[in-house]
């Protein structure tokens, strides 16, 4: 009888893996990831559980700051000074913002050069 159990476990275990190898589930974070780096961007500003994610997926190749408290100094200084094109703020919502792109839950805004 134990047998028995261990091959219907190992069938389902089997089935799952399948099905998930051949339609792995929807990765928003990873979606982000990507439309930041087809936008160019170099800096971003999101809120700390965004910005601690991004920053892991995207192994420090954008910046991400927190806009909630400060997580890596050397971060917030990066994205307050720079001031160029690549600068944006991503926001876990709906904004109103010139060129804003919506994805997800997110809005990805450019940042203008006053902002701080």
């Amino acid at each position: 009888t134990i047998l028995v159990w261990v091959a219907l476990n190992a069938v389902q275990h089997a089935t799952l893996w399948s099905d998930l190898i051949r339609s792995p589930p929807d990765d928003p974070y990873a979606e982000l990831a990507q439309l930041l780096r087809d936008r160019n961007v170099t800096v971003a500003a999101a809120g700390y559980g965004d910005c601690y994610y991004l920053t892991f997926i995207l192994g420090q190749d954008i910046l991400v700051a927190s806009t909630e408290f400060y997580r890596i100094r050397a971060y917030q200084r990066a994205f307050k000074s720079h001031t160029g094109p690549g600068r944006v703020a991503i926001y876990d919502r709906p904004a109103d913002c010139p060129d804003a792109v919506q994805l997800h839950r997110w809005t990805v805004c450019p940042v203008p050069k006053d902002f701080q």
